[in-house]
C-alpha cells in the first residue's frame, strides 16, 4: 500500500481499536490458566483474544514511527511489521513442526484478505451508495502483482504432482520460488516510490487533508511508538507461543477441525486489526485505501513472509515447502482471478463484495470438514 494509505489505515486502527486494547488481558489471562493447568481450549480462546489488541498496538506504533519517515522508508515500515503478528505465530509454528498448519494459515491469511476483508469492505462502503471509485492504476497493478505471486506459490505445488518430483526437489523448487518472490516485491517497491512514484500519487482532493496532517505531525513520540511497539510484539510472541502449543489439543475440545483453525480461526484473529480498519475506510468512502489494505497486506504476505518462512524452515531443519492442498491450491488461484477482475474498473459496489464473501463463505465451510 502507499504511504498515504499507511496514514490512513492508521488513524483507523487508533480511533476505533482504544476501546479493545482491555482486551489485552487475554494474554495473562492465558498465562494464569495454563499454569493453573486449564484446558487446552480456554488457554488457545485466552491466547486468541489477546492477540487481537496486540495486533492493533503493532500497527498503531508501526503507523506513527512511518508518519516521521518518508514516503519511502514509511512504506518499508510497514511492510516489515505489518504481518509482524502472523511471522510470530508462523515461526513458532514451524519451531514446533507444524508445517501443515502453518500453509494453511497462510492460505487463510491471503484468502481471508482478498475475499473475506476486501468483500465486506465494498459492502459497508456501498450500501448507501451506488457504487465507488478505487485508484484504478494502483488497485490494478496491485492485483497483477497478487496473481504473479500466488502464481509463482503454486507452481512448487504443480511440480509435487509430478512423478519425478523427490522431497529434495521439491525443496528446491520452494527455495527457488521464494527467492523470485522477494526479488519481484524488492522490484515492486522500487517501481512504485522511486522509479514511477509518480504514477501512484494521491487524489488531488486530499492534498488539503494531508497538508493539514503534515504540520500536525505523529500521534506519538518516537519514544512512546517505540514502547507501544515493545509491548504489543511481547504480548503476541506470548499469546502467538499458546496458541502454537495448544492448537492440536484446542481442535477437538472446540469441536473444530486443525484445519479449520488454521485456515480460518488463525488468519482471522491474527490479522483483526487490518480487517478493521479496511472496512472503517471502505465506510467511509475510501474503497481505495481499503482496497490497498486488502491487497497489499496478501501480497506482504506471499512476497515477504513466505520466503522469511522458508529460510527460517532451513535454519530449523523444518524445511517449509511450498506444496499446498488441492483446497488451497483451488481457492488461491480462484481469489487471485476474481479480485482482479474485480478491480479491473477502478469501481466497486455491494453486488461485487457480496460475491467475494460468498465465495469465502464457501472456503470457510470446506475448511470446517478439513483435517489436517
Amino acid at each position: 500500500m502507499t504511504a498515504r494509505e499507511a496514514q490512513e489505515t492508521g488513524r483507523g486502527r487508533g480511533r476505533g481499536w482504544r476501546w479493545l486494547d482491555i482486551a489485552l488481558l487475554g494474554v495473562p489471562a492465558a498465562v494464569v490458566a495454563q499454569w493453573w493447568g486449564a484446558a487446552a481450549a480456554v488457554v488457545f480462546a485466552l491466547a486468541a483474544v489477546g492477540i487481537v489488541p496486540a495486533a492493533g498496538l503493532i500497527g498503531r506504533a508501526t503507523e506513527s514511527l512511518a508518519e516521521r519517515a518518508s514516503g519511502s522508508v514509511g512504506a518499508l515500515l510497514n511492510a516489515t511489521f505489518g504481518n509482524l503478528t502472523e511471522v510470530i505465530v508462523g515461526v513458532l509454528l514451524i519451531l514446533n513442526a507444524q508445517l501443515e498448519v502453518l500453509k494453511a494459515s497462510i492460505t487463510g491469511g491471503i484468502v481471508g484478505n482478498l475475499l473475506l476483508v476486501f468483500g465486506v469492505s465494498m459492502i459497508a462502503g456501498g450500501y448507501r451508495r451506488l457504487e465507488q471509485r478505487m485508484q484504478w492504476r494502483q488497485a490494478t497493478d496491485q492485483a497483477t502483482m497478487m496473481m504473479v505471486a500466488i502464481a509463482t506459490l503454486l507452481l512448487p505445488t504443480v511440480f509435487s504432482l509430478r512423478g519425478e518430483a523427490t522431497q529434495g526437489r521439491i525443496e528446491q523448487v520452494s527455495l527457488f520460488a521464494a527467492g523470485v518472490l522477494v526479488v519481484l516485491y524488492a522490484a515492486g517497491l522500487l517501481f512504485t516510490y522511486k522509479t514511477h512514484r509518480a504514477l501512484f500519487q494521491t487524489d488531488p482532493h486530499n492534498s488539503e487533508e494531508a497538508d493539514r496532517e503534515r504540520r500536525e505531525g505523529p500521534r506519538w513520540s518516537v519514544r512512546t511508538a517505540v514502547a507501544v511497539l515493545t509491548l504489543g510484539t511481547a504480548a503476541a510472541g506470548v499469546a502467538a507461543q499458546f496458541i502454537a502449543h495448544s492448537l492440536e489439543e484446542a481442535g477437538p475440545q472446540l469441536g473444530l477441525s486443525t484445519g479449520f483453525l488454521g485456515l480460518v480461526v488463525i488468519p482471522l484473529v491474527g490479522n483483526a486489526a487490518e480487517h478493521f480498519s479496511a472496512v472503517s475506510m471502505a465506510a467511509g468512502n475510501r474503497l481505495d485505501v481499503a482496497s490497498g489494505i486488502a491487497i497489499g497486506s496478501s501480497m506482504q504476505l506471499v512476497m515477504l513472509v513466505v520466503p522469511l518462512f522458508v529460510v527460517v524452515g532451513l535454519a530449523s531443519g523444518h524445511l517449509v515447502t511450498l506444496a499446498f492442498t488441492s483446497l488451497e491450491l483451488v481457492t488461491l488461484a480462484a481469489a487471485a482471478v476474481l479480485v482482479r477482475h474485480v478491480v479491473a474498473d477502478g469501481r466497486g459496489n455491494v453486488l461485487e463484495g457480496a460475491q467475494l464473501v460468498g465465495l469465502y463463505v464457501v472456503f470457510a465451510a470446506a475448511a470446517f470438514y478439513t483435517h489436517l
